[in-house]
């Protein structure tokens, strides 16, 4: 008699007093969380990643393609604009699939992009919802959801 949580995959057993024994899935899918360094290979990485991660949450081929644009747009703003052409700067990057839909955070503490408005045209076009905010420690926090 109780609740039980498996330790592997967090998928909660309830046993009843009657002997019933029922399953609860996860509610939310799980997040990735990565930090990544202004590097080619690692804008590759950034954009497989996500381009991966929509696929298999069954986003449209175009869709997919549109979010991994985004995704490598936002590595090449950061290493050439938020860090000046600096090679291996760090940020760090949340993803979190949300039934339908694909949250991407990222933050860095390179140079303050909020106030600039020339940049991020791909992502402006074909993200749902976007923002760049200036991150309370110094540097820049962009937000990005595409739906599929």
């Amino acid at each position: 008699f109780g609740n039980f949580r498996c330790p592997r995959c967090q998928t909660l057993l309830a046993l009843g007093t009657d002997g019933r024994v029922r399953f609860f899935g996860k509610e939310k899918q799980a997040s990735a969380s990565l930090t990544l360094q202004t590097t080619p290979e690692c804008a590759q990485a950034f954009r497989s990643f996500v381009g991966g991660m929509a696929r298999q949450l069954a986003f449209t081929e175009e869709s997919a393609r549109e979010l991994e644009g985004a995704a490598f747009e936002i590595c090449q703003t950061l290493a050439s604009r938020a860090h000046d052409g600096a090679k291996a700067e760090p940020y760090h990057v949340l993803i979190t699939p949300d039934g339908r839909s694909i949250r991407v955070h990222v933050s860095t503490h390179g140079r303050d992009l909020s106030a600039d408005n020339g940049g991020f045209t791909r992502c402006r076009l074909v993200a749902d919802e976007f923002s760049v905010e200036a991150h309370p420690a110094g540097g820049t926090i962009i937000r990005l959801v595409k739906k599929g």
